[in-house]
């Protein structure tokens, strides 16, 4: 009978040691994903605390710590923060990088309420993350908010604050979601993609 109990000790022992290694090494795995981290876009930073290393688009990376003057950050710079927070600005809009996350700095981003029409050609980066070119003449998908649309040539007319803006090469837009709007996205076949724009 006493083997008996040291065996069912022993086991429930052997038990609560295998349950707690599998419990450590799937924390250890929500931890560390070992994947690559999801970039945050910021048109500029406002403030931050701790420590960021600072990658440049030339490559040339840079150690910032609290109290240290805040360099000049052309768009595509990778901001990573190591410890404390970051405070960045897109679309007016407050964002907050956490220790661990990448901030990406962009062109400053202009907040689309409708697309009324375009020439040339357009980077659409639906929220999903999947990438869309589409040309001229093109019939463009169905967009959600979220979505940025990057000229890559070519002139992008869309309502902005419920005022017409042109967009050029190089500047990017974001749909935006408002209830309160009667059409605050475009569908598939609602503009007339290569059609002059007359004021």
């Amino acid at each position: 009978m006493k083997k008996f109990i040291r065996f069912i000790a022993n086991y429930r022992s052997l038990t609560i040691l295998i349950m707690f290694t599998v419990f450590s090494l799937i924390a250890a795995g929500c931890q560390k994903s070992g994947g690559k981290s999801e970039l945050i876009d910021i048109e500029t930073v406002t403030d931050f605390t701790g420590r960021l290393i600072v990658t440049l688009p030339s490559g040339e990376r840079k150690d910032l710590t609290v109290g240290e003057r805040l360099i000049e950050l052309p768009h595509h710079t990778l901001i990573e923060v190591k410890s404390g927070e970051l405070v960045g600005v897109l679309l007016g809009k407050t964002i907050v990088v956490k220790t661990g996350q990448i901030a990406r700095i962009v062109l400053p981003v202009v907040g689309i309420e409708r697309i009324i029409q375009f020439t040339g050609k357009l980077k659409i980066i639906l929220p999903s993350g999947e990438e869309i070119i589409v040309e001229a003449g093109e019939p463009l998908p169905e967009l959600s908010p979220g979505t940025r649309i990057e000229v890559l040539s070519g002139e992008l007319t869309v309502l902005s604050e419920g005022k017409r803006l042109r967009l050029s090469r190089g500047e990017i837009g974001r749909l935006e979601s408002d209830t309160d709007r009667e059409s605050p996205v475009s569908s598939a076949g609602d503009i007339s993609p290569a059609s002059p724009f007359t004021p």
